[in-house]
């Protein structure tokens, strides 16, 4: 989880520009127009029950070409609808600072029986990785359930840091098929007030007493154009920091909110990935990215120094590619 110098908890209950839609017509017609961010383009929108939608898989990830991982390479894929359908329940209602157990109901969409382990595919250790966010892009996790015992349902806890919804992108890769995303809102009790994301451009960041310096070898970014970019690791005394260790299979795990709250990539360094637990990384990380859509973007790194997991925040601005033409997906 991320949190800032400020508090999380509004005490407005004005609604924001990052705030849900009010129906799934509205949600699912905005993931159309707006969606063109993720690996691979296929999504579900719901709050408690599914509702399948197909996306084009033709365009290009935001992230491309790195090491030999799904989330890293650029894939063309068959348009196949989304195989997952999704349900969710809590225990009780989001309060700040207080832990939350969610129930996850995961099954097929074509015979709605249960989509168990076996039906998904490692990817980075686990089967199953949750991106979940609030609409301010400020309260960050990424967790990872474990079934209960009944077939098709998992159960994750995690503690939010404000009255906010929370969107949960689950990450999965049937054993016959891509990898897909799976969207769930979770009910606050009080929207953020105005304005919800803070669009400003930050590339250093400290935590935990260390510094990360984000930096491209280009001047700008736009949509279209790749980039390579660098996080370099200092510690308190400025020096380099060279025991990045091991998370989940691979150095690091970034991922990439769009501040339309809609738009979302996994991306992971560039160069091997671990072969052991004894392996150390730094003090750069490298990593390739293309944005799809102009406009801010929200990005944690999440890496691991001395057993601590650390998540760093970055804000971008995307550029729109003045040579490309105007149309599904952007702005």
């Amino acid at each position: 989880m991320y949190q800032d110098d400020e508090s999380f908890v509004s005490q407005s209950g004005d609604s924001c520009e990052g705030s849900l839609p009010n129906s799934s017509t509205q949600m699912s017609e905005e993931i159309v127009k707006r969606i063109l961010f993720m690996p691979i383009c296929h999504l579900l929108m719901t709050s408690t029950v599914a509702l399948a939608l197909l996306v084009p898989t033709s365009l290009s990830s935001l992230a491309d070409a790195g090491h030999s991982s799904h989330h890293n390479s650029q894939q063309q894929v068959p348009e196949t609808p989304l195989a997952v359908k999704l349900e969710t329940t809590t225990d009780g209602p989001l309060v700040p600072g207080e832990t939350v157990t969610v129930t996850l109901t995961l099954s097929h969409v074509d015979d709605n029986s249960p989509m168990t382990l076996d039906d998904l595919r490692e990817v980075h250790t686990e089967k199953i990785h949750l991106l979940i966010v609030d609409p301010s892009l400020r309260d960050y996790h990424h967790e990872h359930p474990i079934p209960t015992g009944k077939p098709g349902e998992y159960q994750f806890s995690f503690t939010p840091n404000t009255t906010h919804d929370y969107r949960i992108w689950i990450d999965i890769t049937p054993v016959d098929g891509n990898q897909q995303y799976a969207i769930a809102d979770l009910e606050g009790s009080a929207s953020c007030a105005a304005p919800c994301v803070r669009e400003t451009v930050n590339t250093s960041a400290t935590v935990a007493g260390y510094t990360f310096d984000l930096s491209f070898d280009v001047d700008s970014l736009t949509t279209s154009d790749g980039a390579t970019g660098s996080i370099r690791v200092r510690d308190e005394e400025g020096r380099d920091v060279t025991t990045l260790e091991p998370i989940l299979g691979a150095f690091a795990h970034l991922v990439g909110y769009e501040g339309n709250y809609t738009g979302i990539a996994h991306i992971h360094p560039l160069g091997e990935e671990p072969s052991s637990l004894d392996e150390h990384s730094g003090p750069e990380l490298k990593f390739f990215m293309r944005p799809k859509t102009a406009g801010y973007l929200k990005l944690f790194a999440q890496v691991k120094i001395d057993g601590q997991i650390l998540f760093v925040p970055f804000d971008l601005d995307i550029l729109q590619n003045q040579t490309m033409s105007h149309g599904l997906g952007h702005r």
